[in-house]
């Protein structure tokens, strides 16, 4: 996306575009002014009121916080509004801060008429913005998915860390009910997982990369039967090999996978959001982006993973994603089948 105006902070590949972009911008916007006025612009002037509307916002994201802390409760549901609605206070913010720039790049009077050109570019740059928003993908996580009630797949349950960071729950995985399992201390893991146990058919309850020095911590010994969890990979030293373990690098990241072969992937950046077979999910916007973490890929192909503060089932089959609860990194306990 590229992008300057109110939005510029937190753009893709915002740096380049804080330098270079602004000054580009300014240059287009004069040429539009002059086609508009039949008047000679100072195109000075118009790089001048980007590279201002830049600083304005940085104001803007921070008067934002509340409500990106907000729609993280419910992305798929709250965030195309928000979006919508902070772009049009960037946009009407924008054609305030650079009214006076314009007034004075054409010689003329700050009225009514300056404003509107000012209203005019701005809706112009605006527009363009949102098309390459669109084109790129940028909010393909808003656009592609579909809030749901109810999305069937396999029985199970989902044990996650609540948002106080302290509070082991677990969810069903059709959402109808939610208890509390445990409790931990805030501290530098990274991740509840549902572990086979070595040559034995049980499974347990780990937290993951606890403490300072990244040790495992046992939370339940026997949770059950070894078939009930996905694989647990581990490397010569018994590290548990899963990425960074928020963020996946490559395809396998700290993606779990209940089978053989998945193409599911989160990446680093927001705006690389999550991959699924050839479905990507990402929501990077100069005012609202969020990172996809611990994406766990069910039997029947539909996958559970964070986005925001929030975890979803996600259907990519029918592009609807579904609230389990608000928390953070978790992974699954299926149902032992019926004999």
């Amino acid at each position: 996306m590229f992008l300057a105006n109110a939005g510029t902070p937190l753009m893709w590949a915002g740096c380049l575009w804080l330098l270079v972009g602004n000054w580009i911008l300014g240059n287009v916007e004069a040429r539009i002014v002059s086609w508009i006025t039949k008047r000679p612009t100072i195109t000075k002037k118009l790089i001048t009121a980007n590279y201002v509307s830049m600083a304005v916002g940085f104001g803007v994201i921070y008067l934002a916080g509340p409500v990106r802390s907000w729609v993280s409760l419910d992305p798929i549901r709250w965030g195309l509004i928000a979006f919508v609605g902070l772009m049009a206070c960037a946009w009407f913010l924008t054609i305030l801060v650079e009214w006076p720039f314009i007034a004075s790049a054409v010689d003329l009077p700050r009225d009514r008429r300056t404003l509107g050109i000012s209203a005019g570019v701005q809706t112009l740059t605006y527009l363009g913005m949102v098309l390459v928003t669109l084109w790129l993908g940028s909010i393909s996580a808003l656009t592609d998915l579909r809030p749901a009630q109810s999305i069937p797949t396999v029985g199970g349950w989902l044990y996650m860390v609540g948002v106080d960071g302290q509070t082991v729950y677990r969810v069903r995985l059709d959402g109808s009910r939610k208890e509390k399992v445990t409790t931990i201390k805030p501290g530098n893991w990274k991740r509840v997982i549902v572990e086979p146990i070595a040559n034995e058919d049980r499974c347990r309850l780990i937290l993951w990369g606890s403490g300072w020095r990244g040790e495992d911590k046992e939370l339940i010994r026997n949770l059950g039967r070894a078939s009930q969890a996905a694989p647990v990979q581990r490397d010569s030293k018994g590290q548990v090999n899963y990425g960074n373990g928020t963020f996946g690098y490559g395809r396998d990241g700290s993606t779990r996978s209940f089978v053989d072969q998945h193409q599911v992937f989160v990446g680093y950046w927001p705006v690389i959001g999550m991959s699924i077979d050839d479905r990507r999910y990402a929501l990077e916007t100069p005012v609202l982006a969020m990172s996809w973490q611990s994406p766990i890929v069910l039997p029947d192909g539909k996958v559970i993973a964070q986005l925001g503060l929030t975890i979803l089932l996600v259907d990519p089959a029918t592009g609807r994603a579904m609230k389990l609860a608000n928390g953070s990194c978790g992974d699954v306990l299926l149902d032992l089948l019926a004999r």
